[in-house]
């Protein structure tokens, strides 16, 4: 592997959402990144097993496989060096640990600046929705928020409206995606207004 992947944001969705994968499987551990990606660290690994979760890049089924390997693995490691107590107890705060990570997976949203990355890559694809959310590993109910966000707080240009206005109209039953884009154009139009206040 090329010595590129350093850090977490040298992965793409993708890839993390194959070593997830792969984790959730139980057949990749650490050492089997670290023979893929040798100057990544240990710490970037649990961040890529962290951001697949948080970050919606695997399903809700990888993200559980994940917690149930994550929990076994602690278990197994604790007991045989500290015995039964100890590991109960780690298990108990890898829960809690993994209680958190699924409540910031369904609150999770992009940024303003992904946002609108990825608005304007999909206004500009030749894509349908659907495959557009599949070949960037993202949950459809995810990317339509993403699209609202960045159409209501104009982190887009009006011009990348129209083209998402014309590409929903590809793909969609005209009435709806008309009766959409206007609501959130007129929040657009809201939020336009009061940032010239």
């Amino acid at each position: 592997m090329p010595s590129c992947f350093r850090a977490l944001k040298d992965f793409s969705r993708k890839r993390i959402a194959r070593i997830a994968t792969l984790y959730s499987y139980g057949n990749y551990s650490y050492l089997d990144f670290q023979e893929d990606y040798p100057h990544a660290s240990r710490s970037v690994f649990y961040s890529i097993l962290d951001a697949a979760v948080v970050e919606n890049i695997v399903s809700d089924d990888v993200a559980s496989r994940m917690q149930k390997i994550s929990l076994d693995n602690s278990y197994r490691q604790v007991y045989e060096k500290n015995g039964l107590s100890a590991a109960k107890k780690c298990v108990e705060r890898g829960k809690a640990t993994w209680r958190k990570r699924f409540h910031e997976r369904h609150d999770f949203n992009f940024n303003k600046t992904t946002s609108k990355r990825l608005a304007i890559a999909y206004a500009n694809s030749t894509l349908s929705l659907n495959d557009f959310c599949k070949d960037n590993c993202i949950p459809v109910n995810l990317f339509n928020r993403t699209l609202k966000n960045a159409i209501i707080n104009c982190y887009v240009s009006d011009k990348v409206v129209r083209q998402l206005r014309e590409k929903a109209l590809k793909f969609n039953e005209a009435e709806k995606v008309n009766e959409l884009f206007d609501f959130l154009c007129e929040k657009r139009k809201e939020n336009k207004c009061r940032k010239k206040k």
